[in-house]
């Protein structure tokens, strides 16, 4: 059964909010916010993405919304169109389902009007047009396509970093957006293995009145090699086609969103940070310089951050003479014993920060590992989004020992 403690929580956790002390609120809000820059550079990069969709309600609207089907997502690499298909079943109250297959690239939108046999053609401000961007638009989130995903959510009154759930089997962390009062909120349940959303709830209204609209996202790829032609309807044998496009649609002039960069420019220093390492000590930009460091930063959910503890430790020995300073930052963890267990069990010799999630913003990580290689100057001398390999790293180390 699928699980609805999102809607539980939101409660318990504007109610507990009032008892949390300045510095645990305003972690909480950083961690939230630490997320949704991650979700909003996957978001940016992706090239293409497809998934299944389901849109329902709770309360009075539970048997009137419920709709479901497939969508995917297009961004050719270097130019700002994009496009978007989607195929599924829509629910009409008092009239039979709907079947949807709608498409479009920004200028023009093409869709199936079964009951009339014909495959349409409009220019996207046409009003027919709309009402299919209105039905696809039960099947996707309109945060997946916007420029700036999270601007609605960094406004709201109370953000905060739930927890942990696993949503339609996975593991996802749960981002809750909205009022102080406990009556309003956008929750978002956002997956720990590739940074993308699995559910969006709308949430209004308390107790009895409360009511949800969700839209759960499953079978979520990004490495499936689309094209201009997966969007094209073919026309259906019996169909017609009814295309009113005028004969130069010219697109209002935008500028597509800059790639968000990966990892602090080379040359720059590296962002200031203070944390506790699991023994209690100081671990900070001060501390590290004066010698060439390592910043591994690690998650135990993650087989690539798991099985590259060995090739740390041999690098970490090998460089144990000339002072290179070592620290795993681990992130993405539910409790802070089961990094400190890893690095007991494996027993890893350098320090370890039990949880340094909100350093990933200013260090624009989102996949673990990534590896930052620091000269004495506390300058960032090399980064590595993903294992490079030994001798990579051990030649970037070596390089920012001559810095």
């Amino acid at each position: 059964m699928m699980k609805r403690t999102t809607w539980l929580l939101l409660g318990l956790v504007a109610a507990a909010a009032v008892g949390l002390t300045p510095q645990a609120r305003a972690q909480h809000a950083e961690d939230a916010k630490a997320t949704m820059a991650e979700t909003t550079a996957v978001l940016r990069n992706i090239e293409s993405v497809t998934f299944k969709s389901r849109r329902y309600a709770t309360s009075i609207l539970k048997d009137i919304i419920d709709s479901s089907g497939e969508v995917k997502i297009y961004r050719p690499k270097g130019q700002s169109t994009v496009y978007v298909m989607a195929t599924g079943r829509i629910k009409q109250p008092g009239a039979a389902d709907k079947q949807l297959m709608v498409t479009h690239d920004g200028k023009v939108v093409r869709w199936l009007d079964h009951k009339n046999k014909t495959l349409m053609a409009r220019p996207m401000g046409d009003s027919k047009a709309k009402a299919e961007l209105t039905d696809l638009g039960q099947l996707l989130p309109s945060e997946l396509l916007a420029t700036d995903p999270f601007a609605q959510d960094m406004k709201a009154e109370l953000i905060e970093r739930i927890g942990m759930e696993e949503i339609l089997g996975e593991v996802c962390e749960i981002i809750s957006a909205g009022t102080r009062a406990g009556d309003g909120a956008r929750i978002w349940a956002i997956s720990q293995v590739d940074r993308l959303p699995r559910r969006l709830e709308n949430a209004r209204g308390t107790g009895t009145d409360r009511l949800s609209m969700i839209c759960d996202m499953w079978d979520v790829r990004t490495d499936v090699k689309l094209s201009a032609k997966d969007f094209e309807i073919t026309l259906p044998e019996g169909y017609t086609l009814d295309e009113k496009i005028p004969a130069a649609i010219v697109p209002p002039e935008t500028t597509p969103p800059a790639p968000v960069e990966l990892g602090v420019p080379v040359g720059s220093a590296a962002p200031e940070f203070s944390f506790k390492d699991s023994m209690g000590k100081d671990v900070s930009t001060s501390t590290l310089k004066g010698s060439p460091a390592v910043l591994e930063f690690f998650g135990t959910k993650f087989a690539g951050s798991l099985n590259r503890t060995d090739d740390m430790k041999a690098l970490y020995e090998a460089h144990r003479g000339s002072g290179v300073k070592f620290v795993g930052l681990a992130c993405r963890e539910n409790d802070d014993n089961t990094p400190k267990a890893h690095w007991q069990a494996h027993g890893v010799p350098y320090p370890l920060v039990p949880r340094a999630d909100v350093a990933l913003g200013e260090f624009r990580v989102i996949a673990f590992p990534s590896y930052y290689v620091l000269d004495a100057h506390g300058n960032v001398s090399a980064f590595f989004q993903g294992w490079p390999g030994r001798d990579a790293l051990d030649a970037a180390i070596r390089a920012a020992g001559k810095n």
